[in-house]
């Protein structure tokens, strides 16, 4: 689960990706939506920024 960072979001409102197990997405598909990928933050990455930051980055 994630979210796209700007400028990689697909549509102009927030809205949560949900993905199958990465066992069972292929590399493209992990190359873009993975929890490795530069344009896609999980979120527990986002929620750490929140608390900590009060903002994501």
């Amino acid at each position: 689960m994630g979210f796209h960072l700007p400028p990689f979001s697909s549509v102009p409102h927030l809205h949560l990706h949900v993905l199958a197990p990465a066992s069972e997405m292929n590399s493209r598909s992990l190359s873009r939506y993975g929890p490795q990928s530069y344009w896609f933050i999980t979120v527990d990455n986002v929620l750490h920024q929140l608390y900590t930051h009060g903002k994501v980055k």
